[in-house]
């Protein structure tokens, strides 16, 4: 992840219709704004996502992504993974936050990746493939590249195969255990992700 390798433009819009909270389509912007603030701080783990997602995508001011990152980390630490991930690459990015946070953007890109979504198992897996802030580990990047490409992630499977190639028939064999290892350990959550397309939040 070095001072920060971008993923965002690629990756965060690609994010799950799972999370939203349903708006008409006919109540205008500052309708929806106003209830998901209302449902945000009530608690709400979704509308606080969706609050982040707009913020962030309006940001005209460094302030606008703290507020951002403040209501992805709540919704992060209420388990919604598409906020986990979203928290991942602003703290990779430096953006909300003073500076790059490559540790934590690790931690919840990991949190995310558990949880079954492609977009942060293949960040995870790069993470891994190139030896950013942890030592590299081919085996690693295998487990999480193949369980994002089982979803049609099209960037893990390229990924995927260049990891391949330079493994050994030794290393194939690890990898493929560790993605076993996972199945058995999380099941529901990669099964109830493949096959999914992530969407953002409704268009606004």
């Amino acid at each position: 992840m070095k001072v920060a390798t971008c993923f965002f433009s690629a990756a965060f819009l690609l994010l799950t219709s799972a999370c939203i909270v349903i708006v008409p389509r006919d109540e205008t912007l500052s309708t929806r704004l106003r209830d998901w603030k209302i449902l945000a701080e009530r608690g709400n783990a979704e509308a606080r996502y969706n609050l982040g997602w707009y913020l962030l995508q309006s940001a005209t001011s460094v302030d606008d992504e703290r507020e951002a990152f403040s209501w992805f980390e709540k919704a992060a630490q209420q388990g919604v993974a598409e906020a986990q991930f979203a928290l991942a690459t602003m703290l990779e990015q430096g953006k909300g936050v003073a500076s790059p946070q490559l540790v934590q953007a690790r931690y919840w890109y990991g949190q995310a990746a558990d949880a079954g979504l492609a977009a942060a198992q293949h960040n995870l897996g790069t993470v891994y493939a190139r030896g950013e802030e942890v030592a590299q580990d081919d085996e690693r990047a295998f487990q999480w590249f193949f369980l994002a490409a089982v979803q049609d992630y099209l960037p893990a499977r390229r990924a995927l195969r260049a990891v391949t190639k330079r493994m050994s028939a030794t290393e194939r064999v690890r990898g493929r255990a560790l993605v076993k290892d996972f199945l058995k350990r999380f099941p529901d959550a990669q099964k109830a992700r493949e096959g999914k397309v992530y969407q953002p939040p409704p268009s606004l």
